[in-house]
């Protein structure tokens, strides 16, 4: 991904050191909430590297542009495309497939969903998160940028894609309270589970959720009676019209594909072999 170079000035359209300065210093909302969302699906593909030139034409800019040339080749170099590997297409198709069938099902009350497994720094976040920027561009374009289910009247925000991050210690409330602070909506620390469940269900109906990413599932240890409550809401959420993605490292090794039971004498979670 390079750009024909001038042969009058080898960086024909660098960016000025001053636009330089604010790539490096600008900062974007957390990818949790809504603005950070929006920010990456706008611009997680935009930053074009710098050009390629010889260390010929290098030496022969003025100091000045040379620095400027270093600077942005520094930072095109920590913001690297993600490369299309053979599992970076399979798992983008894989989720903008499940997502096409789920967004057009009509009478199945469960939505399938997909679990990303694999150990850390394989890609796994950005894999899926640019398949749920596709697939938000396109679902956006296919209804003019308006929410299809939306009230005449309201002004909820659309948001087909929604990424939260597991909590470290995760509760069915804690979940519940970081889906809800992806829209910023207000919670009250009285809110009982039930309402918070509800709210959350309004807010997903409301925004028009299509695909909700919960990012570090690997934090459910499935050992402790909370993890097991999360995995039920997580369910719950499936009968929602949500298709549910999921990523974590060793998904299969930590037991979230297995059921833990509650053993009276030991008063202990047990989870069953894994023969």
């Amino acid at each position: 991904m390079t750009r024909a170079l001038s042969h009058d000035d080898p960086l024909d359209g660098l960016p000025s050191r001053a636009r330089i300065a604010e790539l490096i210093l600008g900062s974007r909302p957390p990818l949790d909430t809504y603005a950070g969302w929006q920010h990456y699906r706008t611009h997680y593909d935009l930053l074009v590297p710098a050009p390629t030139i010889s260390p010929q034409q290098w030496a022969m800019l003025p100091a000045s542009r040379q620095y400027d040339y270093d600077l942005y080749r520094e930072l095109t170099n920590a913001n690297l495309p993600l490369q299309d590997t053979p599992m970076h297409d399979k798992v983008g198709k894989l989720i903008r497939r499940r997502l096409s069938g789920n967004t057009r099902k009509k009478n199945d009350p469960t939505r399938a969903g997909v679990m990303i497994s694999g150990w850390g720094n394989y890609g796994k976040t950005a894999s899926v998160c640019s398949a749920g920027a596709v697939f938000e561009k396109q679902w956006l374009e296919l209804h003019g940028h308006l929410n299809p289910q939306a009230l005449p009247g309201t002004r909820d925000l659309h948001a087909p894609v929604v990424y939260v991050s597991t909590p470290v210690t995760a509760t069915p409330k804690s979940l519940c309270t970081s889906l809800l602070g992806f829209f910023r909506a207000p919670t009250r620390k009285s809110a009982t589970l039930p309402e918070l469940v509800r709210q959350v269900a309004d807010s997903l109906y409301d925004h028009g959720v299509k695909a909700l990413i919960l990012d570090d599932i690997s934090r459910l240890r499935m050992h402790r009676a909370d993890d097991q409550d999360v995995l039920d809401l997580m369910r719950a959420f499936m009968s929602l019209d949500v298709t549910l993605i999921l990523t974590g490292v060793n998904i299969s090794g930590i037991g979230l594909l297995r059921e833990a039971k509650w053993n009276k004498k030991t008063r202990q979670w047990e989870m069953p072999s894994g023969d």
